[in-house]
């Protein structure tokens, strides 16, 4: 069997995912056309009445700096920009998806989650030290990068936690893993993930090459961004990943990056009270 016939065999084997509601593919043409307004975007938004309601509980915490301050979408919009509240209206939409304090068959669930958000966080602060403009899309995609690991454990539990206690038994990577048993990984499901609901092209690509930055073409900066972030969340020991080893830097990533012995300890040092801000992501659906 092909790898190509492997990642098929996967995926098939996941049944029917859930959708993302239609004011999601509305917001996105809305937010890629200039000519769009503030007003036109919260009205879209404020279709669905209980998305709009967490993205203002969102906007409103500290992670952003004006805590009770911003009352509507278009409010948030002209005070975070478009980017900003793009980002965060496509992370509340996926997250609401999901149940985040689900546990599968003793796996801990929230841990996976944990980690995420403490990519997510990291992957922020490397942006910052490095000036990429991307910022928020370097949080999103550190959040989102192991989409295909959170489906696989949800929809297809046994073999997920086959490839969870092989890994912790040979003390390895649950990347290479999932490569064992099956052939394919938790970047293939992520990409069809992707590609069923039409999820932006960089984040996209993150959630395809963070372990392999320099495939990401355009995007690979922002995948060596959150590359980098997986591993020292890791080294952080943030969340459970589904193993307990820490894969070895890309050099050329690393090289892209540029990032001086200093400002890595000045990552560590802000990482504690980002991945706490952030985590107010984890508390969407309750």
């Amino acid at each position: 069997m092909g790898q190509h016939d492997k990642i098929e065999k996967l995926i098939a084997n996941l049944g029917e995912l859930p959708t993302l509601p239609v004011v999601i593919q509305k917001i996105n043409a809305l937010l890629s056309n200039p000519r769009t307004t503030a007003a036109e975007v919260g009205q879209a938004i404020s279709t669905d009445q209980a998305i709009a309601t967490k993205i203002i509980r969102l906007v409103n915490s500290a992670l952003y700096g004006f805590p009770g301050r911003i009352s509507t979408i278009t409010h948030a919009i002209v005070i975070l920009g478009f980017s900003t509240v793009k980002n965060v209206i496509l992370t509340t939409t996926i997250l609401s998806r999901f149940d985040l304090h689900k546990n599968v068959q003793g796996f801990d669930m929230m841990g996976l989650w944990k980690h995420s958000v403490a990519v997510g966080s990291i992957a922020r602060l490397i942006a910052q030290e490095i000036g990429f403009r991307g910022k928020e899309e370097a949080f999103v995609g550190g959040l989102l990068h192991d989409l295909g690991k959170v489906v696989h454990a949800l929809y297809l539990p046994e073999s997920f936690l086959q490839v969870v206690n092989n890994a912790h038994e040979k003390h390895g990577l649950f990347y290479d893993s999932e490569m064992e048993i099956h052939g394919a990984t938790h970047v293939d499901i992520g990409s069809w993930i992707a590609e069923k609901w039409n999820l932006p092209n960089d984040l996209a690509m993150v959630i395809a090459h963070h372990h392999t930055p320099t495939k990401a073409g355009n995007h690979m900066l922002l995948a060596s961004i959150v590359h980098l972030a997986d591993i020292l969340a890791r080294a952080l020991e943030a969340g459970n990943p589904g193993d307990q080893s820490i894969p070895v830097v890309d050099l050329e990533a690393w090289s892209q990056l540029g990032l001086t012995e200093a400002q890595i300890l000045r990552i560590f040092e802000l990482s504690e009270g980002e991945i706490e801000r952030a985590s107010v992501f984890l508390q969407v659906n309750d």
